[in-house]
Protein backbone atom coordinates (compact mmCIF):
# COMPACT_ATOMS: atom_id res chain seq x y z
CA UNK A 1 0.00 0.00 0.00
CA UNK A 2 2.97 2.37 0.68
CA UNK A 3 4.18 2.46 -2.74
CA UNK A 4 1.11 2.75 -4.43
CA UNK A 5 0.14 5.78 -2.11
CA UNK A 6 3.52 7.15 -2.96
CA UNK A 7 2.82 6.60 -6.49
CA UNK A 8 -0.62 7.76 -6.40
CA UNK A 9 1.06 11.46 -4.80
CA UNK A 10 3.26 11.78 -6.88
CA UNK A 11 1.55 10.80 -10.34
CA UNK A 12 -1.11 13.68 -9.83
CA UNK A 13 2.24 15.39 -10.79
CA UNK A 14 3.57 19.17 -9.64
CA UNK A 15 1.28 22.12 -9.75
CA UNK A 16 3.64 25.49 -10.16
CA UNK A 17 2.48 28.46 -8.89
CA UNK A 18 0.56 27.83 -5.77
CA UNK A 19 -0.79 31.14 -4.09
CA UNK A 20 0.64 30.64 -0.70
CA UNK A 21 1.23 33.73 1.87
CA UNK A 22 4.34 34.77 3.22
CA UNK A 23 2.96 33.13 6.67
CA UNK A 24 2.15 30.27 4.73
CA UNK A 25 5.30 29.89 3.42
CA UNK A 26 7.20 30.43 6.63
CA UNK A 27 5.23 27.68 7.95
CA UNK A 28 5.81 25.28 5.24
CA UNK A 29 9.53 25.91 5.66
CA UNK A 30 9.03 24.92 9.07
CA UNK A 31 7.79 21.62 8.17
CA UNK A 32 10.55 21.29 5.48
CA UNK A 33 13.10 21.31 7.74
CA UNK A 34 11.47 19.31 10.69
CA UNK A 35 10.77 16.95 7.66
CA UNK A 36 14.44 16.74 6.75
CA UNK A 37 15.52 15.76 10.30
CA UNK A 38 12.88 13.10 10.36
CA UNK A 39 13.91 9.49 9.45
CA UNK A 40 11.48 10.19 5.90
CA UNK A 41 14.31 13.35 5.34
CA UNK A 42 16.97 11.51 6.25
CA UNK A 43 16.65 8.46 3.37
CA UNK A 44 15.38 11.42 1.05
CA UNK A 45 18.86 12.77 2.01
CA UNK A 46 21.03 9.60 2.08
CA UNK A 47 19.69 7.88 -1.23
CA UNK A 48 20.05 11.50 -3.32
CA UNK A 49 16.21 12.17 -3.38
CA UNK A 50 16.05 16.32 -2.22
CA UNK A 51 16.18 18.78 -5.37
CA UNK A 52 19.05 20.61 -6.41
CA UNK A 53 19.10 24.15 -5.57
CA UNK A 54 18.12 25.46 -8.72
CA UNK A 55 20.37 26.99 -11.29
CA UNK A 56 20.29 31.05 -10.32
CA UNK A 57 21.82 33.88 -11.23
CA UNK A 58 24.78 35.38 -10.56
CA UNK A 59 24.44 36.98 -7.14
CA UNK A 60 21.00 35.26 -6.16
CA UNK A 61 20.02 33.73 -3.10
CA UNK A 62 18.09 30.30 -3.38
CA UNK A 63 15.32 31.31 -0.53
CA UNK A 64 14.16 27.60 -0.28
CA UNK A 65 10.99 28.60 -3.20
CA UNK A 66 10.68 25.75 -5.25
CA UNK A 67 10.92 23.24 -2.02
CA UNK A 68 8.08 25.33 -0.28
CA UNK A 69 6.50 24.58 -3.78
CA UNK A 70 6.79 20.86 -4.15
CA UNK A 71 6.18 20.12 -0.36
CA UNK A 72 2.84 22.48 -0.61
CA UNK A 73 1.42 20.65 -3.18
CA UNK A 74 2.45 17.28 -1.95
CA UNK A 75 0.51 18.62 1.14
CA UNK A 76 -2.30 19.22 -1.06
CA UNK A 77 -2.28 15.35 -2.75
CA UNK A 78 -2.25 14.03 0.56
CA UNK A 79 -5.32 15.78 2.03
CA UNK A 80 -7.09 15.21 -1.79
CA UNK A 81 -6.12 11.67 -1.11
CA UNK A 82 -7.14 11.17 2.36
CA UNK A 83 -10.76 12.98 1.77
CA UNK A 84 -10.91 10.44 -1.35
CA UNK A 85 -9.93 7.46 0.53
CA UNK A 86 -11.27 7.41 3.89
CA UNK A 87 -10.05 3.87 5.22
CA UNK A 88 -6.57 4.67 4.11
CA UNK A 89 -4.03 7.25 5.61
CA UNK A 90 -1.66 9.05 3.24
CA UNK A 91 0.90 11.52 4.26
CA UNK A 92 4.10 13.56 3.18
CA UNK A 93 6.01 11.33 6.15
CA UNK A 94 8.25 9.54 3.21
CA UNK A 95 11.49 10.10 1.47
CA UNK A 96 9.81 11.08 -2.34
CA UNK A 97 8.02 13.99 -0.74
CA UNK A 98 9.77 16.97 -2.07
CA UNK A 99 10.46 14.60 -5.77
CA UNK A 100 8.50 15.75 -9.07
CA UNK A 101 6.50 13.14 -10.78
CA UNK A 102 8.67 13.14 -13.16
CA UNK A 103 11.57 12.83 -11.05
CA UNK A 104 10.15 9.88 -9.18
CA UNK A 105 9.57 8.06 -13.03
CA UNK A 106 13.25 8.34 -13.36
CA UNK A 107 13.46 6.68 -10.58
CA UNK A 108 11.35 4.02 -10.59
CA UNK A 109 12.67 2.84 -13.87
CA UNK A 110 15.94 2.81 -13.29
CA UNK A 111 14.96 0.93 -10.29
CA UNK A 112 13.28 -2.03 -12.14
CA UNK A 113 16.21 -1.73 -15.18
CA UNK A 114 18.80 -3.09 -12.47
Amino acid sequence: MKSSMIASLLMLGLAHGLQLSAQEKDDIKAEIDAWKKSRAGQLAAKNGLLPEPSNLESGEIDDGSEEIERFAHTKQVVAELNKKHPHAKFSTNNQFALMTEDEFAAFVKGSFSA
